[in-house]
C-alpha cells in the first residue's frame, strides 16, 4: 500500500464531503516521488 493510498483513505473517512483537489493531489504526488529520490 503507497503511502498516498493511505493519505486518500484516511482523508476521505475525516472529510467524507470533500475530495482532494487535482492540483494538489499532483502536487503532494510530485513532492513523495522527490522525496523517495533523496
Amino acid at each position: 500500500m503507497s503511502v498516498f493510498g493511505d493519505f486518500q483513505r484516511v482523508w476521505v473517512e475525516r472529510f467524507p464531503d470533500s475530495a482532494l483537489p487535482a492540483a494538489w493531489e499532483e502536487d503532494v504526488r510530485a513532492n513523495l516521488i522527490k522525496h523517495k529520490q533523496k
